[in-house]
């Protein structure tokens, strides 16, 4: 595999028509991003993109109405749909383990001390080069590893921001959320950088049979999901039940393992 600059890669692009790279990996900051992911596109090549890819979401909408028109995949890098404990999650509740979702809590906190650091106060704090803090950054994980396990869809989202440490950054640390899903299931979630070191995350589900889900870094992990890092796979105890295939249920709680920055 090939690394090449942007300016390196469309030139050669030009001089050699047969030239067809397999895929590019456009990394920018939001406010580039665009610029840059467009004429990859239209040259009809896969473009995977870092989130958040635009500061308005019109841009956005431009790049998928050039992927469609191409046929040229666009992606963004949701790690967490690639998790063993994510998709045994999303085996178990499309397999009627928990019956019908009833309602889901997504945690995503990080430290805050990034945002007093110098060194580590980057682009990401800055709302001229990013349309959002923690969230479109870090919490977007968690909410996409929620859809992604539930198969559901956001319909209707309440939600406030605010920079509540009072740091010197342009975006918000904090952002609260309630959402409604298609399904008619309900979800809330926190994302932020609130913490003094460390993360805090995970995915909660509960529905009539049964409910799982924990956090996976500090206070830890709870009940039986020790054993989830040996076996990959969601075993433990739920609520008393008549049982639903071979899932037997007395109590649990289980998540997939952590991911981002």
């Amino acid at each position: 595999m090939a690394t090449y600059g942007f300016a390196r890669t469309t030139r050669w692009m030009r001089c050699d028509a047969t030239a067809t790279p397999g895929m590019a990996v456009v990394t920018f900051t939001a406010r580039e991003t665009p610029a840059y992911a467009r004429p990859v596109l239209e040259a009809g090549i896969p473009v995977q993109i870092e989130k958040p890819a635009c500061l308005h979401p019109d841009e956005f909408g431009d790049l998928v109405g050039i992927a469609e028109r191409t046929g040229a995949h666009l992606m963004l890098a949701m790690c967490n749909r690639t998790s063993p404990l994510v998709e045994d999650t999303r085996r178990i509740v499309a397999g009627d383990g928990i019956g019908r979702v009833y309602a889901a809590r997504v945690l995503a906190l990080a430290d805050q001390t990034r945002i007093w650091s110098e060194r580590r106060r980057d682009w990401t704090f800055d709302n001229r080069e990013t349309p959002g803090g923690h969230l479109v950054f870090l919490g977007i994980h968690w909410l996409d590893a929620l859809l992604h396990i539930t198969g559901d869809r956001v319909e209707a989202v309440q939600a406030q921001i605010a920079n509540v440490g009072g740091g010197p950054i342009s975006v918000e640390d904090v952002a609260t959320l309630n959402l409604r899903l298609a399904s008619g299931a309900h979800a809330s979630m926190l994302s932020g950088y609130v913490l003094d070191q460390g993360k805090q995350l995970g995915v909660s589900l509960w529905g009539p049979m049964a409910g799982f889900g924990s956090i996976s870094r500090p206070p830890g992990w709870s009940g039986t999901v020790h054993r989830l890092r040996r076996t990959r796979s969601l075993t433990g105890t739920r609520s008393t039940r008549a049982p639903v295939g071979n899932t037997r249920r007395t109590s649990t709680n289980a998540c997939a393992p952590a991911s981002g920055r």
